[in-house]
């Protein structure tokens, strides 16, 4: 899998959950898909589905200070992704921590 795919992924997934961009959050993964965490397991279906999930989890983000700039808490995530046909990378697992 090519770095410099993996990094425009994941710089486009950090700058949609910033701006709120649903839509470009849910154009970076592939479905079914997962999310595991220390509290929680969910399966997503579809991308409908996804930003639902992520405006709650948006929500959270900001009221952590994860998603403002002014960082008062900080989440660790690893990512299991799939080359899709077109050769772009997309998430199908996140695995997150928060500290």
């Amino acid at each position: 899998m090519d770095k410099d795919k993996i990094n425009q992924l994941l710089e486009r997934l950090g700058g949609a959950i910033s701006s709120n961009d649903l839509k470009d959050v849910s154009a970076c993964w592939t479905f079914p898909a997962m999310f595991l965490s220390d509290k929680n397991a969910t399966v997503i279906a579809d991308a409908n589905q996804l930003e639902m999930f992520m405006a709650q989890a948006v929500e959270a983000y900001r009221k952590q200070g994860i998603a403002s700039g002014k960082e008062k808490a900080s989440e660790r995530s690893h990512y299991i992704l799939h080359m899709a046909e077109d050769g772009q990378a997309h998430i199908r697992v996140s695995l997150t921590r928060t500290k």
